[in-house]
């Protein structure tokens, strides 16, 4: 670790220590996980959108965990799937919908239902517009500091 010389107690850790630090960053098992992720981003994004989605069906009607449907949209709009993205930010709450007043033959609720759906629709979409945004950022920083490597070891 190194003392930044620029705020007096405060200890951080330089990233680019050495080319073996560098080196070993690229190679990590995490950033291969990363690259396949973003290798195959609709494939990944339909398997977890159905075991959401299977999840959701054995939890039955009672209990929801609509923060799991985050999931398989934050991976569609990384992987920068607009409309997959989008497309699972509305057809999510409303497979919920259509569990409850089909599946389970409850059709009590169905106002605070379509409430419930348009709200979550509307933070998935939220979300997903977010989340691609973060990539487009991400792929854009990238592609500079790339250049400025080139550069660097071209001096």
């Amino acid at each position: 670790m190194s003392q930044k010389g620029n705020m007096p107690g405060v200890v951080g850790r330089n990233v680019f220590d050495s080319p073996m630090e560098r080196e070993a960053m690229r190679n990590s098992p995490t950033k291969e996980v990363i690259d396949i992720l973003e290798e195959h981003p609709v494939f990944f994004t339909v398997i977890v959108a159905f075991l959401v989605i299977q999840a959701d069906l054995l939890t039955g009607e009672q209990i929801e965990f609509p923060v799991l449907f985050t999931l398989p949209v934050a991976l569609a709009a990384w992987g920068l799937k607009p409309y997959l993205a989008y497309g699972l930010a509305i057809a999510l709450p409303l497979m919920r919908v259509g569990f409850v007043v089909f599946l389970w033959n409850n059709s009590q609720a169905v106002n605070i239902l379509w409430i419930n759906a348009i709200i979550t629709t509307t933070t998935l979409v939220g979300y997903a517009y977010l989340i691609a945004k973060f990539s487009l950022k991400k792929k854009d920083l990238e592609a500079k500091v790339k250049i400025l490597e080139e550069n660097r070891s071209d001096r």
